[in-house]
């Protein structure tokens, strides 16, 4: 598997256990209304942005891992 699609591949998975994270919350707390999921924004806010900051970092070393490394010629070989 070459490394670009093994990175795909790890982009496909992060996404569908976020997803599965996210449905397993709303299920948890399934009767819910508007002003409760409003009322709960600001419990979740601060973990949220950590979770967005986890959530790039992933990705940036997903990309990292997909870019095509270059290797430089040795003049002296």
């Amino acid at each position: 598997m070459s490394p670009k699609s093994r990175a795909y591949l790890e982009l496909l998975l992060l996404f569908l256990i976020l997803t599965l994270i996210s449905l397993g919350y709303i299920l948890w707390t399934w009767p819910t209304s508007p002003m409760e999921v409003i009322d709960n924004l600001d419990h979740i806010g601060p973990s949220a942005f950590l979770l967005d900051l986890l959530f790039f970092g992933v990705l940036y070393r997903i990309w990292r891992k997909a870019r095509k490394t270059e290797t430089e010629n040795n003049i002296w070989e």
